[in-house]
């Protein structure tokens, strides 16, 4: 009995051996896997900063930055930092191409309420602040 217990605890040994050599291995693999689900994570992200920013919801698109820059750091990813401040510029300036539009709308309304009430250089001054917005939102969809 004794030694069928003796042999038993040699071979739970070598056994424990035989793992403790994969281990590293199993280690590096859960790390790899890790570091690719973390990099699709951010594709995803990333994806969605842009279909927010086509939806107008900036909120949205900022906390798809923030997830996408949690993901990258997750993936290890080399060039994050860089591209994350990518990814909020794009936000900002969707923003402000959205606030340029907003402010023309309201100035062609204006404009058309005043020439509808021959208010005819009130109508004129909000034609031109609607050139002014157009002509910026212009040049920062160029950029």
């Amino acid at each position: 009995g004794a030694q069928a217990k003796c042999s038993q605890g040699r071979a739970t040994l070598e056994a424990a051996g035989a793992l403790a050599t994969h281990l590293p291995r199993v280690l590096d693999l859960e790390s790899a896997i890790s570091e690719m689900l973390a990099r699709e994570e951010a594709e995803r992200a990333t994806d969605e900063v842009d279909d927010r920013i086509g939806e107008c919801d900036f909120k949205a698109a900022r906390a798809a930055v923030l997830r996408a820059s949690e993901a990258m750091k997750g993936a290890k990813m080399p060039n994050h930092e860089e591209l994350v401040e990518r990814l909020f510029e794009r936000v900002q300036a969707a923003e402000a191409v959205q606030a340029g539009r907003d402010k023309a709308a309201k100035a062609l309304s204006d404009a058309e309420a005043h020439m509808d009430a021959w208010r005819i250089d009130d109508a004129r001054v909000a034609l031109e602040v609607a050139v002014v917005a157009l002509s910026g939102v212009g040049l920062k969809e160029m950029q």
